[in-house]
């Protein structure tokens, strides 16, 4: 039964892991860039990866970027986007978890 509660999500809810990355959010890379140094001026350690491949998936039309936090800050970075909420919509990850050793919601 743990393929069938795998695949219909009804696997129970973990505590943040200190040692595990998670992508915060989807938008593009100049927007990405601000929201990246105000993480870090609100003392989130946070990176960004740039994503030049969504325009050829049509995905974007123009370039993306992912920022990433560790899983224990990222409802402190949520909050901290939260301050900056102009309206315009940011992509949140899904509520799976991307660990740095691969893989969804281990």
């Amino acid at each position: 039964m743990g393929l069938w509660n795998w695949v219909f999500g009804r696997q129970t809810p973990h505590e943040p892991r200190p040692d595990h990355v998670v992508e915060l959010a989807w938008l593009p890379l100049w927007r990405a860039q601000l929201l990246l140094h105000h993480l870090w001026e609100c003392d989130i350690p946070a990176t960004m990866s740039e994503d030049h491949t969504s325009m050829l998936r049509f995905g974007a039309r123009e370039p993306m970027a992912h920022l990433y936090v560790m899983e224990t800050r990222l409802e402190a970075a949520r909050a901290a986007l939260a301050e900056l909420d102009d309206g315009v919509e940011i992509q949140d990850a899904d509520d799976d978890v991307e660990s740095s050793e691969g893989g969804i919601g281990q």
